[in-house]
């Protein structure tokens, strides 16, 4: 029989962002017109101030694995990673899914 036992499950955190960094991430995510680009702003600037995964996870609601690819791709590519930006499993080129521009 399962119980409803919460897990201390481990966390990741964006420790490194700057001014600027915060004041473009809060614009995409309170003026983006892409649903997505504004979640993942808001996952990020989350994780920022260490709000736990889970919990970044039900204000976003997306699943935990989500928010940490989220936090993966900002650390890894900056704000292309929060774009819609994929790799094709065909070709290997990357590809993207949605228009985006980041013009600050």
């Amino acid at each position: 029989m399962w119980h409803n036992v919460e897990m201390n499950m481990p966390n990741k955190f964006v420790n490194n962002l700057t001014d600027e960094n915060i004041i473009k991430l809060e614009q995409l995510w309170q003026t983006s017109s892409n649903f997505r680009l504004r979640n993942r702003s808001q996952a990020v600037l989350l994780s920022f101030q260490k709000v736990p995964i889970d919990e970044t996870a039900k204000i976003c609601n997306v699943g935990r694995d989500a928010v940490s690819s989220w936090i993966k791709r900002w650390e890894t590519d900056g704000y292309e990673g929060l774009s819609d930006l994929r790799w094709s499993s065909f070709s290997g080129h990357k590809t993207l899914s949605a228009p985006y521009i980041f013009n600050f």
